[in-house]
């Protein structure tokens, strides 16, 4: 599959089968992921995935967006502690990186055939106290990660029209 191809065919996958992820697959997705552009290089980032059922069903009971039983969640947190730039624009910053880290995670997981959903209704203080994170390190994003149980057909996007203009702003 080419990177048009996984851009245009992606869906987010809210059903999984009960199959596992495997660590070839696991360790695809977060290299992947590590290999996303951050600003200034500060790579801000650390990745968790749970795929131990007892942690998994305790971290969807902290993740009411969690809605499925998927074979792993990998949780994209800030570390504070790699803070390599002067103040101001920081999680802005980091919320692109994780951003890009997130679109990296969502189209290895599809080229894998894998399927995956970004989550960001959570506890953060639960998910922090359950992962064991030391206080600089803030979870920001859930992914599940999983096998499809089903394919949702494409949402509908705006027109081009109305989201991409050339030189100036020409909407109303």
């Amino acid at each position: 599959m080419n990177t048009l191809e996984a851009i245009h065919t992606r869906r987010s996958i809210r059903a999984f089968t009960s199959d596992p992820l495997g660590d070839d697959e696991l360790n695809t997705i977060v290299r992947a992921a590590a290999a996303a552009p951050s600003g200034g290089n500060a790579q801000m980032w650390v990745f968790i995935a749970v795929r131990e059922p007892k942690r998994l069903m305790a971290l969807r009971s902290l993740s009411p967006g969690i809605i499925a039983r998927p074979a792993a969640v990998i949780v994209l947190c800030l570390d504070r502690r790699r803070k390599t730039t002067p103040e101001g624009g920081l999680d802005e910053m980091v919320c692109f990186d994780l951003g890009a880290a997130l679109q990296n995670i969502l189209l290895t997981a599809h080229e894998l055939g894998l399927g995956g959903c970004a989550i960001g209704s959570f506890n953060k203080q639960g998910i922090a106290a359950l992962l064991n994170l030391p206080p600089a390190v803030e979870p920001k994003l859930l992914v599940t990660i999983g096998r499809p149980k089903l394919i949702p057909p494409a949402p509908p996007k705006r027109p081009l029209e109305e989201v991409f203009f050339e030189e100036t702003y020409q909407g109303e």
